[in-house]
């Protein structure tokens, strides 16, 4: 699986939330590197608090999600009608809209005819390159998905019912948009599962959103910390909001210390440069979120050493939506 789409648009806790572990104090630790004065800080977190809310209302932020919706084996008729194996919001598509086939691991998708139906192919389409600015057109058959890798591969150059291209396929790692008024869809897939994520554009709720509740600033919560990789093959069992298990590879242990008591968190991996930390404390039962909170870190320096500003924590995507995965 993706750790990018683990880690970035996916809800995995640990089984084991209260990864935060007091122990025994050791004497303080230098903080050269955590060193940042009171206006300087304000900002940066400020700067970082406006990006996070660009994220969650931006098109295909998480609080424009409107649906994750299950592809079973076989034909799903989908639109906004009652009867619609796939049922996409009220209002939004014509009732009966097309199928969708899940064949294996391949989703094809067929429009039906005179329904306003585009593809956006995040990669090279019929051998153009398009990697720079992907190539919106409109289709009738499309290869929504094929394979573990989230590509559409395996055009079969066919022609639509209108003389655009019919089944097309792509290079790209991503699978291909689709888009239909303000919605916009694709098929993800997580563990056995296939489903068709949905954002909607018209959301007043995202459109007013500016912010989200938050504590003070306090800069003894900006702290070094000290990274001690871990052994080859330590993994933590996590769980999603499916249910579905996973053992994710642990990167290495940060030990730090708050008012002289030296606390430790396991590191997974974020990024090439940096860690993914999943956080839980006595908040999670009142005031912040129960499956804990998430904070990236820089990788450590040539010494171990990285910073962890706690200020700058947030809570995972689906304390905004209840389709995320």
């Amino acid at each position: 699986m993706n750790k990018s789409a683990i880690m970035e648009g996916s809800v995995w806790v640990p089984m084991v939330m209260m990864l935060l572990m007091a122990l025994a104090s050791c004497g303080p630790r230098p903080t050269v590197l955590a060193e940042i004065g009171e206006e300087e800080h304000a900002q940066v977190v400020q700067d970082w608090v406006e990006y996070r809310i660009g994220r969650l209302t931006e098109p295909t932020g998480w609080l424009r999600l409107a649906g994750m919706m299950p592809i079973a084996p076989g034909e799903n008729r989908f639109g906004s009608g009652e009867d619609m194996d796939i049922r996409f919001p009220e209002g939004t598509m014509p009732e009966f809209a097309g199928v969708m086939t899940l064949e294996g691991d391949r989703v094809t998708v067929q429009v039906r005819e005179g329904v306003d139906f585009r593809v956006e192919f995040p990669g090279d389409v019929d051998g153009a390159d398009s990697s720079t600015k992907p190539r919106s057109v409109a289709m009738r058959d499309v290869v929504a998905y094929e394979g573990i890798t989230n590509s559409s591969t395996g055009a079969d150059g066919s022609t639509g019912a209108d003389g655009s291209a019919g089944v097309t396929g792509s290079t790209a790692p991503e699978p291909p948009r689709m888009f239909h008024g303000d919605l916009e869809f694709f098929v993800i897939k997580r563990g056995d599962l296939h489903m068709v994520r949905l954002y909607n554009y018209d959301n007043p709720a995202a459109d007013r959103f500016d912010g989200f509740p938050r504590y003070p600033l306090d800069l003894k919560w900006r702290v070094e910390a000290r990274f001690e990789p871990a052994e080859e093959g330590k993994t933590i069992r996590m769980v999603n909001i499916l249910d579905q298990l996973s053992d994710e590879p642990v990167m290495g242990t940060y030990y730090f210390e708050v008012d002289g008591v030296e606390y430790s968190l396991d590191a997974l991996e974020g990024s090439e440069t940096r860690h993914f930390v999943i956080v839980g404390d006595q908040t999670n039962r009142t005031d912040t979120y129960q499956a804990g909170r998430y904070i990236y870190v820089d990788h450590p320096d040539e010494n171990g050493r990285t910073v962890f500003d706690f200020n700058m924590m947030y809570n995972p995507p689906c304390a905004f939506s209840a389709f995320t995965t």
